[in-house]
């Protein structure tokens, strides 16, 4: 029986990287240095696949480990986390850590749960407290989750000023983003990249100074991805192509620790982190949990999940190289869902308020629907494999209506029955859903 790690947890995360802009997981070079440094004696590295990709969802799953239909933080009006989950804080809290977290967003703060089990949480800003935090760093079990809301665009500081008139064609799905717009914003992402790099170099070099490196269970990976013109779209969500869920995960494992992370080149759930340090630390994982990185070929496939999406609901599996999406549609283009997201994407204070009017409809659509969509609106099934030049589209029905079913095998494991629209509405006011 493996010794529980009994020093400090730093978990650093990330919003919108995709794994392609990381160069020592074979993408872009130049890019990342401080991560490629850190992937080339990491313990384990590799292109890990995200629950989801939008920062809702996908960081409430790595707040929970469990998946976004799970812990039912979906969207803009049931955004935070329920009271009643476990999150990570609050599993390492109960084996004796005190808990630390450093972050900031429009979704990652207290006011959405995620302080849950911290004894402090503070806003990240400018990166120097939470480098203070690291350089205090004595030993003792710790851990600490420092959220960067890079790279994200266009709202960190990019290369040319882009307000919501400039942003207005990216909303609409009609309207092909523009040859130009889609420059800048390719400019802007990287520019943003490389700001993530050197604030996560930052934080490295803190906690090298604190002395406690070498004794430090550390873990760096990105929420999401982002799209870069891909499909005719840009930003985060809309759907769950490669380039959405494809994410760097690293892991590296204190030098006197005795547990071992099985090599696989694999791709795994980012999911996974949060069974892989409860269990790093001596603790239990939750059965609801996806399993640990321990656990040797838990995973047949990986499920992602993106719920109200312009009117539709979004599934992916992937086994291998292989991704089906399944997309079920529970309200037209004509709900006019984008004309509210401008709103919801303003970061300015009370902007966001008058995106109820806009979302309106297009809620209760979703409230009123099947998660799985139903006979009214018959499944549109997508089959791609991914390959190092990019993603092909593969006709192999058979092979498709077979991942179909262990992709709605996954997605009701955890579920007796696929419940009608009235009771799937029941239980979500439930979880706090607004109606």
């Amino acid at each position: 029986m493996p010794l529980a790690h009994d020093g400090p947890i730093v978990l650093i995360t990330l919003e919108g990287l995709r794994a392609d802009m990381v160069g020592g997981l074979g993408g872009e070079t130049n890019r990342t240095p401080h991560l490629d440094r850190l992937i080339q004696g990491a313990d384990w590295s590799g292109r890990a696949v995200a629950p989801s990709s939008w920062a809702v969802p996908a960081l409430a799953s790595l707040a929970t480990g469990l998946r976004p239909w799970q812990h039912q933080a979906l969207t803009p009006r049931s955004a935070s986390l329920a009271p009643d989950l476990m999150t990570l804080a609050e599993a390492l809290s109960a084996r004796g850590f005190a808990t630390a977290a450093f972050g900031e967003g429009r979704w990652f703060n207290p006011r959405h749960g995620h302080d849950q089990g911290f004894d402090t949480f503070k806003a990240l800003r400018s990166g120097r407290p939470a480098e203070r935090f690291l350089r205090s760093l004595n030993g003792d079990r710790t851990f600490v989750w420092i959220q960067l809301p890079e790279p994200r665009v266009p709202f960190g500081k990019p290369v040319e000023p882009l307000g919501l008139t400039e942003l207005a064609p990216v909303f609409d799905p009609a309207v092909p983003v523009p040859r130009a717009l889609l420059t800048t914003l390719n400019a802007s992402y990287r520019v943003e990249v490389g700001r993530a790099d050197h604030r996560l170099g930052r934080l490295l070099k803190a906690l090298e100074q604190s002395g406690q490196r070498e004794r430090t269970l550390l873990a760096v990976v990105s929420a999401y991805g982002q799209h870069l013109g891909e499909e005719g779209r840009v930003l985060e969500g809309g759907t769950l192509s490669r380039h959405m869920v494809e994410v760097p995960m690293v892991i590296d494992l204190p030098a006197l620790t005795a547990r071992t992370l099985p090599t696989t080149e694999r791709r795994v759930s980012t999911r996974r982190l949060w069974a892989t340090l409860v269990e790093a630390a001596g603790g239990v994982p939750l059965p609801a949990v996806a399993p640990s990185l321990f656990v040797v070929g838990a995973e047949r496939g990986i499920l992602s999940e993106l719920y109200a999406a312009a009117g539709s609901n979004r599934l992916s599996w992937i086994e291998g190289d292989y991704q089906l999406r399944w997309t079920t549609w529970f309200a037209t283009v004509a709900e006019d869902f984008f004309l509210g997201r401008p709103y919801q994407l303003d970061t300015r204070p009370g902007v966001g308020a008058a995106s109820p009017r806009a979302f309106g409809r297009h809620y209760r659509a979703f409230l009123a629907s099947l998660p799985l969509g139903d006979s009214r609106y018959p499944p549109e099934l997508r089959l791609e494999r991914w390959t190092s030049q990019g993603v092909e589209e593969v006709s192999d029905p058979q092979l498709a209506e077979r991942m179909k079913g262990r992709l709605f095998e996954a997605w009701s494991r955890s579920i007796e029955r696929q419940r009608t629209a009235a009771e799937e509405a029941e239980l979500r006011a439930g979880f706090g859903v607004d109606h």
